[in-house]
C-alpha cells in the first residue's frame, strides 16, 4: 500500500521554515492605501460670484437681470450685489455728446433711485463697477455704444458726506480703494464639500482588505475559505500588531497562523481550534493533504 507523501504539506514546510531551511514563498502583499469620503460644510465665495465680480467692471448689467441670480441690496445707503458696491444708471439716453452727459449715476440708493423703483421704472437702470468713470451709453439718436462721461447724483453726494466718504475731487476709483470690500472675504455661503482623505484603518478593516486582495485563498496551504473568510488571518511577521505596513503582514488561514514560530498558543484556545479543524475539513474537502 502506498503512504500518503506529506513532505509538501504546509505543516512539513512550515517546520522546514523554522529550522532555517526555506522551502516555501509567500508572496508579500500589496500595499492598500485606506481612503474615505470625508463630508464637511465649508464657507465659500462661489465661483459664479467671483467671476461677476471681475465682469461687472468691465460692463454693465441690466439691473432687473441682476435679481435672477444675485444677491441685490438696495435695502442700506448704498447699492451692493453681493457686497459690492456699485454705480447705476440710464444707459440708454437721449442725449450725450462730446464724451460727457447730464445724465447722472448713482452709487447710493438715494431718493431718486427709490423713487425710479417705486414707480416701476427701475429696469431702465443698468449697474456696472467700472472704475474710470466712463459708462456705457446707448443714445436714441444713432442706437450707438460710447464710452461717457457720467457725474454723481447730488442725493447721493449728499449721502455720501454725512457719512464722512466724500471727498473732492470726488473719483470711483479712489472711492472703491477705500471703500470697496474684498467680495471673496464679505460674500460667503455654506456649502458641502467631499474629498478623500487617507486614514488609519483599524485590524479588521486592513484583515478585510487583504482577504479581498488574496481572494479568500490561503497563499501558503492554498486552502480556499471563500465559505467563511473569517478563517484567514493577518500574521505580523515582526511580533508587532501596530506595524500593519505590507512588508510586515501575511495573510494566511488560522492553521497556517496556528504553526507559525511562537504562535503555538493558537492550539490551545477552543475558538482557534474550532477554526482549525474547519479548515482541515475544508482541506480534505478540496482535496489538500495536511498533518491531523
Amino acid at each position: 500500500m502506498k503512504l500518503l507523501d506529506f513532505t509538501n504539506t504546509i505543516e512539513v514546510q512550515m517546520l522546514l521554515e523554522n529550522m532555517g531551511i526555506t522551502t516555501i514563498k509567500i508572496a508579500e502583499l500589496p500595499e492598500v492605501k485606506f481612503t474615505r469620503v470625508v463630508e464637511k460644510t465649508v464657507l465659500v465665495t462661489p465661483s459664479e460670484v467671483i467671476e461677476f465680480a471681475e465682469k461687472i467692471k468691465r460692463t454693465a448689467i441690466p439691473l432687473h437681470e441682476i435679481n435672477k441670480n444675485f444677491k441685490l441690496s438696495t435695502t442700506n445707503d448704498f447699492i451692493e450685489i453681493n457686497g459690492q458696491k456699485m454705480c447705476a444708471y440710464i444707459k440708454a439716453q437721449s442725449s450725450a455728446y462730446g464724451g460727457s452727459s447730464s445724465y447722472r449715476y448713482h452709487l447710493c440708493n438715494c431718493k431718486t433711485i427709490k423713487s425710479m423703483i417705486t414707480e416701476g421704472r427701475g429696469d431702465r437702470y443698468v449697474v456696472t463697477a467700472r472704475e474710470d468713470g466712463k459708462f456705457p451709453v446707448l443714445t436714441y439718436d444713432d442706437r450707438i455704444e460710447r464710452l461717457t462721461e457720467l457725474g454723481l447724483c447730488q442725493n447721493c453726494i449728499e449721502i455720501l458726506k454725512a457719512k464722512g466718504m466724500y471727498f473732492q475731487p470726488f473719483n470711483l476709483a479712489e472711492f472703491y480703494r477705500r471703500y470697496q470690500p474684498d467680495v471673496r472675504q464679505t460674500f460667503k455661503r455654506e456649502e458641502l464639500v467631499r474629498h478623500k482623505e487617507e486614514y488609519a484603518p483599524n485590524h479588521d478593516e486592513v484583515a478585510r482588505a487583504y482577504r479581498k486582495k488574496v481572494e479568500n485563498k490561503c497563499p501558503a496551504c492554498k486552502v480556499d475559505c471563500s465559505s467563511n473568510p473569517s478563517l484567514l488571518e493577518l500574521h505580523h511577521k515582526n511580533g508587532n500588531k501596530n506595524d500593519n505596513s505590507p512588508k510586515n503582514l501575511e495573510m494566511i488561514c488560522t492553521s497556517c497562523h496556528s504553526i507559525k514560530y511562537k504562535h503555538e498558543h493558537m492550539k490551545r484556545s477552543p475558538h482557534q481550534v474550532k477554526k482549525i479543524k474547519e479548515i482541515n475539513d475544508l482541506k480534505e474537502f478540496q482535496g489538500i493533504p495536511y498533518l491531523p
